[in-house]
């Protein structure tokens, strides 16, 4: 299974009151991919970019950058229990 960073659309509650109404929120997660090159599961919780030297963290800050250039997936069409 392959993987790269993407940038995932979701609705998250406004504020701290759960009740009110949902807003846009974009992040970057990992996303794996099925061996047809479909986005089948995605990281729970968005990433941040980290490295175990400068370089390293060079090189992950470039695959963020990738990322912004792709389509936008949605949250939703992922399945949930990932």
């Amino acid at each position: 299974m392959t993987w790269n960073y993407r940038v995932i659309h979701s609705l998250a509650p406004s504020g701290t009151d759960p009740s009110k109404d949902l807003e846009p929120e974009y992040s970057i997660h990992e996303v794996y991919y099925d061996k047809a090159g479909m986005p089948r599961l995605m990281s729970v919780n968005a990433i941040a970019p980290s490295g175990t030297d400068l370089a390293e963290l060079k090189r992950d800050i470039k695959k963020y950058i990738k990322a912004l250039k792709e389509p936008v997936l949605e949250d939703k069409d992922f399945p949930r229990g990932r």
